[in-house]
């Protein structure tokens, strides 16, 4: 499930755009041979294991290595098929332990194989879900979007053909089960350990006690969550037409066409099997000042997440310019700012709403931004049609912040300008960090600026730069007070923000972060996953939006536009999905000639 990513704020953000090869009318899609993309990555990935990851840069990558049985065509933005021959057939389940719920029936494509030559296999999706319910395997955000998955059943006569069996309907219940990553038993598990249990049994509730102890499940989680199958290349193997040749910390990562892939063959009617460079680099630049000289020198290819006053300046650049491409779609993403409500400083909600009422958003847009963004109450996009408009935006008030603050019991008792409260028998400023990605020219002036605006009601804000590794390892461990974030999502009809704000969210291998635990807001969230009524389901969508809005677990800022760059010697034209560009549909342009274009 790739739904919603957590990004350190740019430049570090997944986007939901990418760039896509245009096909020329009457043109088959046979790949071509024997050219390089080198991309550029404003943060290195943390792993490649696809149950496991956090950062959207391994996304980025391992989607070339590792398949779903459907993925979301980049110029469609539908789910089309990669793995299986078409759509799964769904059909509702009317008795049995499963009543209520849908059957997904899949049938793979005969030429689907690994590595190996084997055969990809209904056992092999079997064992992925099995996998991800591992209690001890660090997959809990994948977790609530599967919630209502029981039991896969393999058809003895062709195990190719499988069908998922659910308990419920979900509202986004294809996407769930089809865009699962499927994992090769026989190199993740090569001991079938995970063969001892049904997936009933994993995904029983009223069983979760009985696998806290297990030491099989324990055993098989230690391997399965270590390096080796986060980073080594002879052990992040998946069906997708490219492997891992070589990972230097710090620096890059390499991946090559496999010879011969299976995939090739089909690419004609499966377009997400199209794949046709033969070579990707992925250049960890995390510096953008570095990722702009990199780009007059031609060091990249492509990148997305440039500096916005860096993008501006070498889009005006006429040499720049004559080599790249710059292009400034909207994006799925938005940007906030952390709050951590189990400090005893931000607590309470009228802090909360205090610090937010500190913060000009307008002005980072237009003095931080160059006015590349739209501003959001939530986080539910605007163009979305269950975006609760009647919530206001928070406007920038340093005496309404003030007041908030003094009903809190925070007021400056010692004349230094900033507010001050007694906490646990001791008397403590209202001094807060604000942790920020470093090489992010934007989050180090979005800091500067909340630094001075938050000045003038009272607080006092100390910046604290980490490198994103240390920034996520912060987050994980809820050692912030502040920090800069942003999510982005793939482009699904509904939101399920269950991950987010639920309260079994709030554990290290979770996205809620912010330490939110309200009972309403966990039946809200509950009820939206099952909800199929339109109505119904709009208005608890609103009645989400409205108890985040009122807790305030973080400050929203605003949703960008992104900043593309791709040069000129490949065809690719702007579509909506992440992270910016599909490398895979990359081809070379026929007429770009880098002589004359670098005589000029």
């Amino acid at each position: 499930m790739r739904f919603h990513r957590f990004l350190p704020l740019p430049g570090a953000l997944a986007l939901l755009l990418s760039l896509s090869a245009c096909k020329r009318d009457g043109e088959t899609t046979q790949p071509e041979e024997g050219f390089e993309v080198t991309v550029r990555l404003p943060s290195e990935p943390d792993r490649l294991n696809p149950l496991t990851y956090s950062s959207a840069y391994a996304l980025q990558v391992f989607e070339l290595t590792h398949q779903p049985l459907m993925n979301f065509n980049p110029e469609t933005l539908q789910l089309d098929p990669v793995l299986i021959e078409d759509r799964p057939a769904a059909a509702d389940i009317t008795e049995g332990p499963w009543a209520g719920g849908v059957a997904y029936t899949f049938k793979i494509l005969d030429e689907a194989v690994w590595d190996n030559g084997r055969p990809v296999t209904g056992y092999d999706v079997a064992f992925s879900l099995k996998a991800l319910f591992n209690p001890h395997v660090q997959a809990q955000r994948l977790r609530p979007y599967l919630e209502m998955v029981r039991e896969v059943r393999i058809d003895p006569d062709d195990p190719r053909r499988f069908t998922v069996l659910t308990d419920q309907k979900y509202i986004l219940g294809e996407a769930a089960v089809s865009n699962v990553t499927v994992l090769p038993e026989y190199a993740y598990d090569p001991d079938t350990l995970m063969r001892r249990y049904a997936l009933a049994e994993l995904t029983d509730p009223a069983l979760a006690g009985r696998w806290e102890n297990d030491t099989t499940l324990i055993r098989f989680a230690e391997a399965f969550n270590g390096a080796r199958y986060a980073r080594e290349p002879g052990y992040v193997i998946g069906s997708g037409p490219y492997r891992l040749l070589e990972w230097v910390s710090g620096e890059r990562l390499v991946l090559e066409k496999k010879e011969s892939w299976w995939g090739d063959a089909l690419a004609d009617r499966y377009p997400m099997l199209l794949a046709r460079p033969t070579r990707i680099f992925f250049k960890v630049i995390t510096d953008a000042s570095a990722a702009a000289l990199a780009l007059r020198s031609e060091g990249f290819d492509v990148s997305a997440q440039m500096d916005v006053q860096d993008f501006l300046t070498l889009r005006d650049d006429p040499q720049v310019a004559a080599k790249y491409n710059f292009f400034t779609p909207p994006t799925n993403i938005y940007y906030f700012i952390y709050l951590n409500m189990r400090n005893p400083k931000l607590s309470d909600r009228r802090v909360r709403r205090a610090l937010a009422h500190l913060v000009d958003v307008d002005a980072i847009i237009e003095q931080a931004f160059n006015g590349l963004g739209i501003r959001t109450n939530g986080p539910i996009h605007p163009d979305k049609e269950y975006y609760d408009a009647s919530l206001p935006l928070i406007e920038y008030d340093p005496e309404r912040a003030r007041q908030l603050l003094a009903e809190a019991g925070w007021t400056d008792t010692n004349g230094n300008g900033i507010v001050d409260k007694e906490l646990n028998g001791r008397r403590i400023e209202m001094q807060l960090q604000f942790t920020i990605n470093t090489g992010s020219k934007f989050a180090e002036e979005l800091a500067l600026m909340v630094q001075e605006q938050a000045r003038r009601g009272g607080v006092a804000i100390e910046v604290t730069p980490k490198e994103v590794s240390a920034l996520r390892q912060a987050l994980v461990q809820r050692d912030f007070e502040l920090a800069a974030g942003a999510f982005a999502a793939d482009p699904v009809l509904y939101d399920d923000l269950k991950q987010l704000y639920h309260s079994t969210s709030d554990r290290p291998d979770g996205f809620n972060r912010f330490g939110i635990h309200n009972a309403e807001l966990d039946q809200v969230l509950d009820e939206i996953q099952v909800t199929l009524d339109k109505d119904r389901l709009f208005a608890l969508y609103k009645k989400m939006q409205r108890i985040i809005y009122e807790e305030q677990p973080q400050i929203f800022l605003f949703i960008p536009q992104e900043r593309i760059v791709i040069h000129k010697r490949f065809e690719a034209r702007a579509s909506a999905r992440k992270p910016g560009y599909y490398v895979p549909h990359f081809r070379l342009n026929p007429d770009w000639d880098s002589g004359a274009k670098n005589a000029e």
